[in-house]
């Protein structure tokens, strides 16, 4: 993996700017720092909140922002070479 595709995966993880309360009945996109869109959707029955591919485990508050623990790693879209 060289750096910079590095930086873009780590940087997939990341929503600045913006304050989710992943227990409300929010579904929709927001953008990454990485630029890439990622998809949140909530299942009303369940209330389980799904990211992508995985789903929240727990909720942190942390000093400068939340910090939301999923179930695995979030791979970025490949993007085209053209």
């Amino acid at each position: 993996m060289t750096a910079a595709q590095l930086k873009r995966l780590v940087e997939y993880h990341i929503v600045s700017g913006k304050s989710l309360e992943v227990s409300a009945n929010f579904s929709g996109e927001v953008t990454a720092l990485s630029g890439d869109i990622l998809n949140f959707q909530v299942n009303t029955t369940t209330h389980a909140v799904y990211v992508d591919s995985g789903y929240v485990l727990e909720a942190y508050k942390a000093s400068n922002g939340m910090v939301y623990v999923i179930n695995t790693v979030l791979l970025p879209p490949i993007k085209s070479t053209e």
